[in-house]
């Protein structure tokens, strides 16, 4: 079973919704999961954009001339990091924050931008901890 696009617009709806109630919320996004079992993956590009790649370029580069190549390699992988979701995000032309469905996948995409990011973000790092927050 597919979820419709109907359904995906209503967790959009709840991003930029004036009043949002978790609980309304939390009973959608439960009843699309047992209904559909998907999986989840998200997506911040709020955190992973062209400034944060800027700074793990310079920091990488201050690192390795200090000989800290543990650091370095840290930096090395936030770089690797901004560079798919900076890819990503020009692949998709996504500008702001939303969910989308595809193959077998609901998707997240974090930009912080809209009005109820933040509570729909920390929603969803209660159920899913596989994200920063």
């Amino acid at each position: 079973m597919v979820m419709t696009e109907n359904e995906i617009n209503k967790l959009n709806v709840f991003l930029e919704t004036g009043n949002f109630d978790i609980n309304a919320f939390d009973s959608f996004f439960q009843s699309m999961m047992l209904d559909y079992g998907f999986k989840f993956r998200f997506f911040d590009f709020e955190h992973y954009n062209e400034k944060k790649l800027e700074e793990a370029i310079k920091e990488q580069t201050r690192s390795v001339n200090l000989l800290h190549f543990e650091r370095a390699a840290s930096y090395r992988y936030l770089e690797l990091e901004c560079k798919k979701h900076i890819g990503l995000r020009a692949s998709f032309k996504i500008e702001k924050s939303a969910f989308c469905y595809e193959q077998d996948y609901l998707v997240y995409f974090h930009f912080g931008t809209a009005k109820n990011d933040l509570l729909v973000r920390r929603y969803l790092q209660e159920k899913y901890d596989t994200f920063r927050l």
